[in-house]
């Protein structure tokens, strides 16, 4: 059988009014949107179009549409695949009548069936209809993998089973379907990223400065795509250079003034050395001080990346999401380090996942106290780093037992949980000895009898409070919560007023920060240590 397209194909997603009908019209301006700017395929009513709550008439509805606004310039794929075999018979023969041009069959969600029934399941299936269809192999949503020898046999045995949407990453099971299927003609498609042939291409994107020396972390699917349609303008280099300004800010003025606070504290326990005596407000402010100065520094390096590269005309990821605003540990971490966090879920624990499921054992805990004990070691070769990610690998999995981000209600109660438990995890991540570990944790918890302040706390607060405060109102989202409010007032040149002035302040900023950093001493990045 032919092959079904070549190139990239788009799932479109299904959208709807108000009231919950298909919105038939702007379902329309997507595919047609997707056809000019030159898409080769376009799957309709698949994963990505909420296919498991659509009704049959509005299954068939999506694909006479579809048929219809594509007037034969590229095939329209639909999604048919669902647990029940039945029905997907069903909605296959219903899909081909209606004119589509191939099928999409996703492995049967949540009944993780075996090896032998998905061969049994996708023979009738295609066996019921005369067009091409493709598998569609994504574990991680539906809870089981179609191995590389069920989907040789189906393609072998099966004639209009012509190929496979592959979202495993698994590259070794590709290597092997590709083995097995040698001798006959199989599509594997991806969607990642196409193979790049441009030696200069490749090394921009392997060389390229803000991402190059410490994040954020950029993949080549990210990167490439961009290489190919990279636009520069003004306005894009002013952005860029506020960003750095605001980085700038935040390492001179937050990061490293809370780096004199939390250093001084911490080297006085230094080798657990008890000869200084913390109170527990002392040890405490020292903890948290320290966990601003993390934030701070790892973020406003993220910023001057971002920065840099929206000068060049590059969109970088974001890699912080005010952390301090999460209401749980898990929530923390999708916020805290993003590109670093996603890297180590996508290439460890999605792999260790994968590797279980084939064997059919349930071993969720233990990856992910792997997981997590891999992201600590990421940042050095201590054991202290080991220690930490343990740690957070241990309230993740107490959220995780009791479904913690479905409680409702305390709001204020979960983020004071979250910056304690952050604040504390810093004293695990900061210790350099178990000696030292143990005697901080004894000041913080008054076990030390060191009391509760002395005159060194005053003292702190007094010379520190300005910047205290401005690290505390910054861990709120207030620029964006300011350009939103201005985005509602719908007044342009009110919007282009504030535009202007962000612009002007900039360089006051930056002027500023310059200043203070020639007063100062050397103070790298915290993030070249890991």
């Amino acid at each position: 059988m032919a092959v079904l397209f070549e190139g990239a194909g788009v799932a479109i997603v299904t959208p709807f009014h108000q009231d919950g009908t298909l919105n038939l019209p702007k379902f329309g301006e997507l595919i047609e949107e997707q056809i000019r700017e030159g898409t080769d395929a376009i799957v309709v009513c698949g994963t990505t179009g909420e296919t498991p709550t659509l009704s049959a008439d509005e299954h068939s509805l999506l694909v006479v549409e579809a048929v219809k606004v594509s007037n034969g310039r590229v095939p329209i794929i639909a999604g048919t695949g669902t647990n029940s075999t039945a029905k997907a018979i069903d909605t296959s023969i219903k899909a081909e009548k209606l004119g589509a041009d191939g099928l999409l069959l996703v492995s049967p969600y949540y009944n993780k069936g075996t090896q032998q029934g998905l061969i049994k399941h996708f023979t009738a299936i295609a066996n019921s209809v005369s067009i091409p269809v493709l598998l569609y192999n994504v574990p991680g949503r539906t809870g089981i993998n179609i191995l590389p020898e069920t989907i040789a046999y189906l393609v072998k045995h099966v004639e209009n089973i012509v190929g496979v949407k592959d979202a495993t990453e698994d590259l070794s099971a590709l290597v092997k379907l590709m083995r097995l299927c040698q001798d006959i003609d199989i599509d594997v498609y991806s969607g990642k990223v196409d193979v790049e042939n441009n030696i200069i291409n490749i090394a921009l994107y392997l060389v390229f400065f803000p991402k190059l020396i410490a994040g954020p972390i950029v993949k080549s699917s990210h990167m490439l795509g961009q290489i190919h349609r990279r636009k520069t303008s003004w306005d894009d280099v002013t952005m860029g250079i506020c960003r750095v300004c605001e980085g700038l800010f935040k390492k001179v003025l937050i990061a490293n003034n809370m780096a004199a606070i939390a250093d001084t504290l911490f080297n006085l326990t230094k080798d657990g050395d008890p000869t200084v005596k913390l109170p527990v407000l002392l040890a405490w402010l020292g903890a948290f001080s320290y966990l601003l100065q993390l934030y701070y520094d790892l973020s406003s390096y993220a910023d001057i990346a971002i920065g840099l590269a929206k000068m060049f005309g590059f969109e970088l990821m974001e890699n912080f999401n005010y952390p301090l605003m999460s209401k749980s540990i898990i929530d923390f971490m999708r916020r805290w380090n993003i590109s670093v966090i996603s890297w180590f879920h996508k290439y460890v624990y999605k792999i260790l996942y994968i590797r279980a499921e084939r064997r059919r054992e349930d071993r969720t805990i233990g990856i992910l106290f792997v997981l997590w004990f891999f992201i600590g070691i990421w940042h050095g070769a201590s054991l202290n780093y080991a220690w930490w990610g343990l740690y957070i690998a241990v309230f993740i999995f107490a959220e995780m037992i009791w479904e913690f981000d479905r409680f409702e209600g305390y709001k204020i109660a979960r983020h004071v949980y979250v910056v304690l438990v952050m604040t504390l995890s810093m004293v695990i991540f900061r210790s350099n000895t178990g000696s030292q570990l143990a005697l901080y944790f004894g000041y913080m918890f008054g076990l030390q009898h060191a009391g509760i302040y002395n005159a060194q706390l005053i003292m702190f607060i007094r010379e520190y409070w300005m910047v205290l405060v401005t690290a505390i109102l910054f861990l709120f989202p207030i620029k964006k919560y300011i350009w939103e409010y201005i985005k509602r007032i719908d007044n342009s040149m009110v919007y282009h007023c504030i535009g202007v002035c962000y612009v002007l302040i900039m360089p006051i900023v930056l002027i500023f920060t310059l200043a203070v950093m020639s007063k100062g001493g050397y103070h790298p990045f915290i993030t070249f240590n890991f």
